[in-house]
């Protein structure tokens, strides 16, 4: 059920927590579109409300957090909390709408559905998904790259230039190719020794990639797939300041957040 006010404005939950980001410049981009009435609520507050069906009721849940990994801890993930994979399987029976951004991609790593939810993981360390063994992935901070509109006529992608270049972190990780629709591709080239492992860094050894090897990864940088009921949108731009600032990304993001509540 949507908690939509009677001004028409989308009610969108944004959900943080888990992993530094610029806060201010970020929270005031998500105000700018007068569109949407923002809610934001950070972990562990917002682990309960995804448990006990908060977060079911609202249009739209945008998650740019990382829960369910402590990267200065041990390597390993953490238990999934009581309560969360049943408040994901409420939001995609309700058909709430869910849009994933850059670093959230890497949460809960303990439970391989939300891989499948997402379209894809980033891993801390070495692991299975899918029944394929898969090292940790790889980080590359502040790399200029360009990004190319994969899909033209899709909803989210209205009013995004065709191709643009953006000052942001780059992954390479696992994505569930056949289980999304490509939006945004970049021309970057994800190879080994173009990206530093995480688990190294995770060692201390920052910006390091000795004795690391990962697969050629996919320059898909942004895609949709449906679960259940719900629309679902990643969009992996959004590491830092000129990204939040950056017309082509709030684009992609609002429009993400428009079309997963079926008003586009």
């Amino acid at each position: 059920m949507s908690t939509s006010g009677a001004d028409g404005r989308l009610e969108v939950l944004l959900i943080t927590g888990g992993h530094a980001f610029d806060r201010e410049p970020f929270l005031a981009a998500w105000q700018s579109d007068p569109g949407f009435h923002v809610t934001h609520m950070e972990h562990p507050a917002a682990t309960d409300a995804i448990a006990d069906g908060r977060a079911a009721e609202y249009d739209t849940v945008v998650f740019y957090d990382m829960p369910g990994v402590d990267p200065r801890g041990p390597a390993k993930p953490q238990r999934l909390p009581a309560g969360v994979r049943e408040g994901f399987e409420e939001m995609t029976r309700r058909g709430t709408g869910l849009v994933f951004l850059h670093h959230a991609l890497a949460s809960w790593p303990a439970w391989e559905g939300y891989a499948e939810l997402v379209g894809g993981r980033y891993h801390f360390w070495p692991g299975a998904l899918r029944g394929t063994h898969w090292p940790d992935s790889g980080y590359l901070p502040e790399t200029t790259h360009r990004i190319n509109v994969l899909a033209q006529d899709h909803p989210v992608t209205q009013g995004v230039e065709g191709s643009f270049t953006l000052r942001d972190e780059l992954y390479l990780c696992a994505v569930l190719e056949d289980s999304v629709t490509p939006l945004i591709g970049s021309d970057f080239e994800f190879h080994t020794e173009n990206f530093y492992s995480t688990f190294r860094a995770m060692g201390g050894h920052m910006f390091d990639r000795e004795g690391w090897e990962h697969p050629v990864g996919s320059g898909l940088v942004g895609w949709t797939r449906e679960q259940g009921a719900s629309r679902i949108v990643y969009v992996q731009p959004g590491d830092g300041v000129a990204a939040y600032g950056n017309g082509n990304v709030r684009r992609l993001w609002f429009n993400g957040v428009r079309w997963a509540a079926k008003q586009l």
